[in-house]
């Protein structure tokens, strides 16, 4: 009974990598280009579906916002600020900002969200730009 609401049907749906690959852009058409992320851009027909019409949900993981933006770009261009320390980025999303300070040189990075799908959209921007585990 409560699936039928839409505030209680988050994250029913569970994406796989293969899905994001096949159906989230890899961009570099951001602020941090040297990060390439799987994101869903306003190309997908997806982006502009309601939450409750979309097999995505809300799909906020999938999203590279401009807070995160900004403090990846510092990161990238400041690695000194992370030398020796390590880092726990909360609400991680696509993992953008985990990416940059694992490339910043962080001690250790540990991406965090309530949304199952982040932990894969992490796992796969992991992958392509190669920092290793997060």
């Amino acid at each position: 009974q409560c699936f039928s609401k839409p505030r209680c049907r988050r994250y029913t749906t569970i994406v796989s990598p293969e899905y994001i690959k096949k159906n989230l852009k890899l961009s570099d058409d951001h602020i941090t280009p040297e990060l390439q992320l799987h994101l869903l851009t306003r190309e997908n027909p997806l982006y502009f579906a309601p939450a409750e019409d979309s097999v995505l949900q809300d799909p906020w993981w999938a999203v590279y916002w401009p807070g995160g933006q900004v403090l990846s770009r510092y990161f990238l261009d400041f690695p000194s600020v992370l030398s020796g320390k390590k880092v726990l980025d909360l609400g991680c999303g696509c993992g953008a900002v985990s990416l940059a300070a694992a490339r910043a040189g962080a001690l250790s990075v540990a991406a965090n969200d309530i949304d199952p799908n982040s932990e894969i959209a992490v796992t796969v921007n992991s992958a392509v730009n190669k920092v290793g585990d997060i």
